[in-house]
């Protein structure tokens, strides 16, 4: 048998009753549901028998799933590849609703060339409508008719169109009969199209598209509505053409709920209007607003004019023309229309950046749902333009607080860390330490990248690597915590930042460092991504420093310092590369060394200042156990590695523990010495730190676990002391 989705059933079984929506204990019982039940699946079946074709679709699933089992992992069915092929290619649009509206939509979609084919998908009961019906007779060509929801299977974009047609009722009853409605539809569409964008054009919009979120589960980025669409490019029109202004029309927009609750808003700081102070430029477009809306106010929404501005979305969509819309979408940012002000300023400048919602993941292992700005700007360097690319990532509370911000290389890039961009790619500068709105912008920020990165490139050239190593089966459960974040947790390190009210650390940057001034925007031609600017190293050594918080505020102290991230040691004889982590934990080792072997070149001295977090947490023989056996398999994934054991410093207080503290000194004693005797035994080196303990005044923080920067200074040296013998 076979689900039949209807208005009662949804594609997972589920059933959908009136006596289950206004269900009323003492009145509603098992009983009557039962005897509801039993009428409407009289009058609509929930169930179907499967035909000759789904029965041997089925067998050959079932032949796949036994080949599957036996280790043919790579098989692929045959029905499955063609769909494959076929969907890669076709770009599907479903309407839903045969209305005005619906009917308006096949149209447009068809004149406009936007889809290679639409299924118009009537789910009323009944006869064809008159509409329908002309449609079916003229036979449009790419254009479908139907009833059953399978018509609408890998769909590229599926517009909701349909409104429940009933009585007169109140404003509450037409919504609640709206959602009544769209939960026979929306997980039957959302079954059949798993990979589609939601387009909803029915009324109230906003509130449609909040519904069709929740029942489809897809992202927020792939539900939107039609939202002031028509309205803003009426107004730009209107601005452009009839008021015949001298300003650009496409800064002009309407955002807000359709209705009462729309309102004008501009983008962009500059304007051929008005180039005086700030109030008169601000009432001069006032103004304009102004008229344009008084001209507007006899336009009302057709169904073919609210059609065409679908058709123009879909479009949008389909062939990713990277143009900006005024829709609606579920957003939580605290300052939206500020961030959308400024995001399509930099998009409408910067071609090759695209906004996109995706999760981040924090420093402690969170993830948040945030916009990012991806893609490449182009950076003069030595007489050429290269795109270099990057990743800018706008939290929650973005402007009040300065993006993130990384340098994003392909797979053919390696990062060239320095003073600006540390071994993950994120990016220092003093305009982020210094962010304030609304002073600070994207726009600007961009700039002071290209004149930075044009002095010193953040990547050049991977050299290729032609060895195979043997894939690495953690014994724990991955942990992606380790990829580069907004800190979170501990207060800024090294003290002396004013706290931030919103709840963000503020940007660490090493004070005293020289910054280049800002120059005006240019423009670059567009060019196609150029792999790296050249690296001229000569027989470097390769050294990464891994390890947790020690090794994270030792590389930042030590940027701060004369001798700078290389410790004094000349690049011409190695690369140090830190690899630091607040409140890492042993098992995040290995993977952090398997993602950092992605954009940097294979270490020749590899130095491991961890395992103090797990002090307490784990029996003291099994983290002894783990540690010497990933030491093992370092040196077989990393061939001719030499291995440096930093040992674990004395804390006066120890974080993630359930033991003593004295206990727990105990063993961090037990691990330095057994691994210490380990690392001789298989030819490595230790890197001791007698110096630092407690009772020496002034050498650790005022929480008890990291060190002060004279502390971290004494750290740094005896990192020193131990790389100048081996490099």
């Amino acid at each position: 048998m076979g689900i039949s989705v209807g208005k009662h059933v949804d594609a997972h079984g589920r059933i959908y009753l009136p006596y289950l929506q206004n269900w009323s204990h003492p009145k509603s019982t098992v009983i009557g549901l039962i005897k509801e039940m039993t009428a409407k699946f009289d009058e609509e079946l929930p169930l179907y028998s499967l035909s000759s074709s789904d029965a041997a679709r089925q067998l050959e699933l079932l032949s796949f799933i036994a080949k599957f089992s036996e280790g043919e992992t790579d098989m692929k069915s045959k029905s499955q590849v063609e769909k494959e092929k076929k969907n890669e290619t076709c770009n599907k649009v479903t309407v839903i609703g045969a209305g005005d509206l619906g009917i308006a939509c096949v149209l447009a979609i068809t004149a406009k060339g936007a889809a290679d084919q639409v299924v118009l998908l009537d789910p009323s009961e009944g006869a064809a409508k008159g509409g329908i019906m002309d449609l079916d007779i003229f036979d449009l060509p790419n254009v479908e008719i139907s009833k059953d929801f399978s018509a609408s299977a890998d769909s590229k974009v599926v517009v909701f169109t349909v409104n429940y047609l009933g009585n007169a009722q109140s404003y509450l009853d037409v919504i609640q009969s709206n959602v009544d409605l769209f939960r026979g539809i929306v997980p039957a569409i959302a079954h059949h199209s798993q990979n589609s964008v939601l387009l909803v054009a029915s009324h109230p919009v906003e509130i449609m598209t909040y519904v069709s979120w929740k029942l489809s589960a897809f992202p927020k980025s792939r539900v939107i509505g039609i939202g002031c669409n028509l309205d803003t490019e009426r107004f730009q029109y209107v601005i452009a053409n009839l008021l015949k202004a001298q300003t650009v029309g496409k800064e002009a927009w309407i955002i807000g709920e359709q209705g009462e609750g729309k309102v004008p808003a501009w983008t962009g700081s500059n304007s051929a209007t008005c180039q005086t102070a700030a109030k008169s430029h601000h009432n001069s477009r006032e103004q304009l607003a102004n008229r344009a809306m008084e001209v507007l106010k006899g336009k009302g929404q057709r169904s073919w004019s609210v059609a065409l501005s679908i058709a123009d979305l879909i479009e949008s969509i389909l062939k990713d023309k990277r143009k900006v819309h005024s829709v609606s979408t579920l957003a939580k940012y605290k300052y939206r229309d500020l961030t959308v002000q400024e995001t399509i300023s930099v998009i409408t400048q910067y071609k090759d950046l695209k906004p996109v919602m995706d999760a981040y993941v924090f420093n402690d292992g969170s993830s948040r749902e945030l916009m990012s700005l991806s893609g490449t700007i182009p950076v003069p360097y030595r007489g050429n333009t290269y795109n270099i690319p990057i990743c800018l990532w706008l939290l929650d509370t973005y402007p009040f607080n300065p993006p993130i911000c990384f340098v994003k290389p392909t797979s053919s890039m390696t990062i060239k860390t320095g003073k600006h961009v540390d071994a993950n790619g994120k990016i220092y500068l003093p305009y982020l330490h210094e962010w304030k709105h609304p002073q600070s912008d994207l726009l600007e920020l961009i700039q002071v990248m290209i004149v930075v990165f044009g002095e010193e490139p953040p990547v050049f050239s991977r050299p290729t690597i032609s060895a195979s190593y043997p894939p690495y089966q953690p014994t724990g459960p991955p942990n992606a915590s380790y990829m580069p974040g907004m800190p979170s947790g501990i207060s800024p390190y090294p003290p002396g930042h004013p706290p931030n009210p919103s709840g963000y650390p503020s940007y660490p940057y090493p004070s005293g460092v020289p910054f280049p001034a800002t120059t005006s925007a240019q423009h670059y031609p567009s060019q196609p991504p150029v792999t790296a600017v050249a690296d001229t190293r000569r027989k470097q050594k390769q050294v990464w420093i891994c390890g947790h918080s020690y090794v994270l505020w030792a590389e930042k102290r030590a940027l701060s310092r004369s001798f700078g991230p290389q410790l004094g040691i000349r690049v011409e004889d190695a690369k140090l590369h830190w690899i630091g982590k607040r409140g890492m934990m042993w098992d995040q080792l290995i993977p952090m060394l398997l993602h950092a072997r992605r954009h940097l070149p294979d270490p020749e001295i590899l130095v491991i200042h961890l395992g103090g977090n797990d002090l307490g947490t784990t029996k003291l023989m099994n983290l002894i156990i783990r540690i010497k056996k990933d030491l093992g398999f370092i040196r077989h994934v990393f061939k001719n590695v030499i291995l440096v054991w930093s040992t674990i410093v004395p804390r006066k207080a120890w974080w993630n523990q359930d033991e003593a503290c004295k206990l727990v000194d105990e063993n961090r004693k037990k691990v330095n010495s057994q691994i210490s005797n380990f690392m001789k035994s298989i030819g490595g080196f230790v890197i001791r730190h007698d110096s630092l303990v407690p009772e020496s005044p002034g050498l650790f923080h005022l929480n008890g676990v990291l060190l002060s920067e004279s502390g971290t200074d004494v750290f740094n040296l005896d990192l020193l002391s131990v790389l100048e013998n081996l490099i």
